[in-house]
């Protein structure tokens, strides 16, 4: 599929392009494929944010913590920042104070051993 500017980052047109050649289960691999496709590139949706409370943020700390990137006395943001980095979830950094449900929930699932 291609859609100006809808490429990683804007810059090509290259909205979808997964292929599954030679599978045993080509239509349950590409849609596993379609699901990591949107995770990475596509943006939050503004409506769906979360609001981080003192709570949540000491879960979010909790899981980094847990996964090796948080360090002790590092701003909690930031550790955040970084790792959605490292895990390819760039496009769907929201600044501090919120959050995107889809980035909660891959963290979660990371830290509790459960991907």
């Amino acid at each position: 599929m291609a859609k100006p500017g809808g490429g990683y980052g804007g810059r090509n047109d290259r909205y979808v392009d997964l292929r599954v050649d030679h599978h045993d289960e080509p239509i349950e691999k590409l849609a596993r494929l379609l699901l990591l496709h949107r995770l990475y590139f596509a943006r939050p949706n503004e409506d769906a944010l979360i609001s981080v409370d003192p709570a949540l943020l000491g879960k979010i700390e909790a899981w980094l913590t847990t996964l090796g990137k948080l360090e002790a006395g590092q701003d909690p943001w930031e550790a955040l920042f970084e790792y959605m980095g490292w895990e390819n979830l760039e496009e769907r950094w929201v600044g501090r104070d919120r959050i995107d449900p889809e980035v909660l929930a891959y963290l979660r699932r990371q830290a509790e051993g459960t991907q």
